[in-house]
């Protein structure tokens, strides 16, 4: 896997990967079968594939995986169904229509 010693980022495009839960990452595969988690990645195209590229440092392999669209997760908060969006704007209305005939 390259230098182990080697942790200089790799310029941009590189950029760490987010620490979000939704963000993919790249793993790759050491000599004794052991996962390691890429710490830097970017995103490219590869004929005409998008791919996200993956390393451990500046000069180091790099790795990739086809890149694939998870769906959206859940809003953090509960939707507003459209007919009590109305009956809540009908609401507001019927009474801004009593205080202007105040």
């Amino acid at each position: 896997m390259g230098d182990a010693h080697n942790t200089t980022a790799p310029p941009p495009p590189w950029f760490w990967v987010p620490k979000l839960p939704h963000v993919s990452g790249v793993t790759t595969q050491d000599k004794n079968d052991q996962t390691i988690n890429l710490p830097f990645i970017q995103y490219t195209l590869l004929n005409k594939e998008p791919m996200m590229m993956g390393t451990t440092a500046n000069n180091a392999p790099v790795y990739g995986n086809t890149l694939k669209a998870l769906p959206a997760p859940p809003p953090p908060f509960e939707s507003v169904h459209v007919p009590t969006l109305v009956n809540f704007i009908t609401v507001l209305l019927g009474v801004w229509s009593v205080i202007q005939d105040s």
